[in-house]
């Protein structure tokens, strides 16, 4: 294989072979002093490589069951004195350092322990929803990224944005904040999945709002209601799981 991260890439593997589970244990490492850029040589193959492995299995693994990312003590602290004398680490940890920190260092180390906290943010992402009541967690875990966009409010406008005249060179924000604990106690309302949730865990929801007016008004953007896409969801994961050897 030479491209981890090329869309695909996976597919044949998985087709392939016959795999109960899956552990992905590298990514991108800072062997080579020139490479400095930040987007092309860690952050698109970290997050790229971990994204296609997680689309190649759900689509082709048809027996898989388990999968392990293994990431690095560096997206826990970026390593400075300061960040560790006498601190407490721990699985809720993240290290400081923001793409645009790392864009201006042009520095491998520092690119790549920025890489490695968006890597395995965006598996959480893709993860999180299914393990709020799969049992991975006793107590609803802290927000990530919380912003959503239902699948099918997108698919509505991108075909808006090709049929409208007034969406021609604009760019658009679309979305709605959520957090973990808002679809907690939605799925408490689904009689299958009530008793399989998290408690609460007490912690303050991140909270931001995305000023979505321009959108809603050039693209007539309607949008699907929190509690729709976590029930629809959750409605079908479960009759999926009905499947699942």
């Amino acid at each position: 294989m030479t491209d981890m991260y090329r869309p695909g890439t996976w597919d044949q593997i998985f087709q392939d072979g016959n795999f109960d589970c899956v552990f992905h244990v590298a990514a991108p490492a800072p062997d080579n002093p020139a490479n400095v850029d930040f987007d092309k040589n860690f952050l698109e193959p970290a997050v790229n490589g971990n994204l296609e492995i997680l689309k190649s299995a759900s689509k082709h693994g048809k027996n898989i069951k388990h999968i392990t990312f293994t990431s690095t003590m560096m997206t826990v602290t970026a390593g400075a004195i300061e960040d560790i004398q006498g601190k407490v680490l721990t699985s809720s940890t993240w290290n400081n350092i923001t793409p645009a920190e790392a864009r201006a260092a042009n520095d491998p180390n520092t690119n790549y322990r920025a890489a490695k906290v968006a890597a395995e943010k965006a598996v959480w992402a893709t993860t999180v929803f299914y393990s709020l009541f799969n049992g991975t967690f006793e107590q609803t875990p802290l927000d990530f990224y919380p912003s959503y966009i239902d699948v099918r409010d997108l698919v509505a406008m991108h075909l808006a944005c090709v049929t409208t005249p007034a969406a021609a060179n604009k760019r658009f924000l679309l979305g709605k904040d959520f957090s973990n604990q808002r679809i907690v106690d939605i799925l408490k309302t689904l009689p299958e999945t009530k008793a399989r949730v998290p408690s609460d865990s007490g912690h303050v929801p991140l909270f931001f709002q995305l000023d979505t007016e321009e959108t809603d008004r050039v693209l007539k953007a309607r949008y699907h209601t929190l509690e729709e896409t976590v029930l629809d969801s959750a409605r079908k994961i479960l009759e999926l799981e009905k499947v699942a050897p």
